[in-house]
């Protein structure tokens, strides 16, 4: 979770605590109860849906790894294929093949 996020859900959950406990105070102002409290459970349901996202961009983070390496293992292929082409064909017979280069 970003520093930002956390100090915002940090804000929001003291302000609601603090104000809970002036509440009869505040109540002339219209300060709710049922207000103070739901700003309490939105904030805790930021901090869980943060940390899900932050598990999901580990998940995401493992995926892309792995997908390069896969990619990787194409491209070295690739070019032994390729290279067999360019050792026995000249550069017009390669487009038959599937290659498309031109050097």
């Amino acid at each position: 979770m970003s520093k930002t996020y956390e100090n915002q859900v940090a804000k929001a959950k003291m302000l609601a605590e603090g104000m809970k406990k002036h509440l009869n105070e505040l109540a002339v102002h219209g300060v709710k109860q049922e207000a103070l409290d739901l700003l309490i459970s939105t904030s805790e349901e930021a901090l869980k849906r943060s940390k899900e996202v932050d598990q999901l961009r580990m998940v995401v983070s493992e995926k892309a790894h792995e997908a390069n390496a896969v990619l990787a293992d194409v491209k070295a292929k690739y070019q032994e294929q390729k290279a067999i082409l360019k050792k026995y064909y000249t550069a017009e017979q390669w487009g038959k093949f599937g290659l498309m280069d031109k050097r």
